[in-house]
């Protein structure tokens, strides 16, 4: 797969007068604090207050994550993606049809991998949940039943889909992006939570080298959005809107099917605000 390939298969966030409303009321000592000595206390509370308030946000939809002894501040999932693919000790899996980087990661690095079409025995899964496909729980469902090793979660719809509920015990690495749960893709921020240290990550994180702009954007859209904001506002209207545009809806409001072709949905919600 090229890049240029990889990119039309994107999916836009929705950013709509009340996000963009709440963005552009910011003062800009949230994202853009200045002092002439950055301080450990300017640096460290944000990476810890966005942890915190993301555990309590998630409570409804993930359980489990106060668990996980290491949590690191990523620059998006893909970020995360990266960092859990160079670490794999042995050949990376995932369900044929999942995510199409992590095919386009492990090509491009000449690296193992297998798509499976059915469940078997595997050293590493990663698995999209909500899924990349219909934004259901398909995926982790055929996931579980694999006889693994590793398994990753690489989340990156949560709040975005039906209301659903999973548990995080079992994963030993779980990312969960606020590109499009927060509708600000160019931030580049995520926490990627993990039962083993990551030493590359842990020496960034404990020096506060992180985006820390993003962190206390992300912290303050999660203390100004309800969890269930996108589903409620949008999940009513997804039959209406597909229908109209002769579309098959999926669990998720922000891709539909136009015949076999995945398709963002952000420009046809323009036509409800």
């Amino acid at each position: 797969m090229s890049t240029q390939d990889f990119y039309r298969k994107l999916i836009k966030p929705i950013r709509n007068q009340y996000i963009t409303n709440l963005i552009n009321n910011i003062d800009a000592s949230v994202y853009s604090p200045y002092d002439k000595d950055l301080s450990w206390k300017e640096r460290i509370l944000p990476i810890n207050k966005l942890k915190d308030r993301f555990i309590k946000w998630t409570k409804d939809s993930i359980s489990g994550l106060e668990q996980f002894p290491y949590v690191y501040v990523m620059n998006g999932n893909t970020d995360s993606l990266n960092v859990i693919f160079s670490n794999a000790v042995g050949k990376m899996c995932w369900q044929k049809g999942d995510y199409s980087y992590y095919n386009h990661w492990h090509t491009s690095q000449a690296r193992p991998y297998k798509e499976l079409t059915e469940p078997e025995s595997v050293s590493n899964i990663i698995v999209s949940w909500p899924g990349y496909c219909w934004g259901n729980s398909d995926q982790l469902e055929f996931a579980k039943q694999c006889n693994y090793s590793s398994i990753h979660l690489d989340c990156a719809y949560l709040g975005l889909v039906v209301p659903a509920k999973i548990n995080a015990d079992i994963f030993d690495t779980a990312s969960f992006s606020f590109s499009k749960s927060l509708a600000i893709p160019y931030n580049r921020i995520s926490l990627l939570f993990s039962k083993k240290e990551i030493s590359n990550l842990t020496i960034m994180n404990k020096l506060g080298y992180v985006n820390l702009s993003g962190v206390k954007l992300a912290t303050h859209l999660l203390e100004n959005i309800n969890p269930s904001y996108w589903w409620d506002e949008y999940g009513p209207k997804l039959d209406h809107m597909c229908n109209k545009h002769n579309l098959r809806k999926t669990d998720c409001i922000l891709f539909a099917y136009d015949g076999d072709q995945r398709v963002s949905l952000a420009e046809y919600w323009k036509e409800y605000e």
